[in-house]
């Protein structure tokens, strides 16, 4: 018998946790490492939903919000870094829109170029 989640995702990111669990195992993640991704999506949504917000309505400003948040209240806080996963997520399934991208510095070439 599978095992329950030890979390839920509620709020307005619900009727998205199903599809970004399977997302993340598509991606490879450990399912400690999948299950403690989607405890940080429920616990944006329950932050969106407190503050009467969509899944839509998340943005760089409100991030910044959540994420101030769970540093004044949680032991471990939620890097910004550790949402791209449910952001990209978000994106593809065309609830935030597409991340703007930003101009390449000497940097970025000299590593896309390593890459190659």
């Amino acid at each position: 018998m599978p095992r329950k989640p030890w979390f839920t995702v509620g709020g307005p990111l619900a009727q998205y946790a199903a599809g970004f669990r399977n997302e993340l195992d598509r991606l490879g993640y450990t399912a400690l490492s999948r299950n403690y991704k989607v405890s940080q999506a429920g616990q944006l949504s329950r932050w969106l939903a407190d503050q009467g917000l969509e899944a839509g309505d998340l943005d760089q400003r409100r991030l910044t919000a959540f994420l101030a948040t769970m540093a004044a209240t949680r032991r471990r806080p939620t890097a910004e870094a550790a949402m791209a996963p449910l952001l990209d997520f978000l994106r593809a399934q065309g609830v935030l829109p597409p991340q703007a991208v930003a101009p390449q510095g000497q940097l970025d070439e000299l590593m896309d170029g390593y890459r190659q």
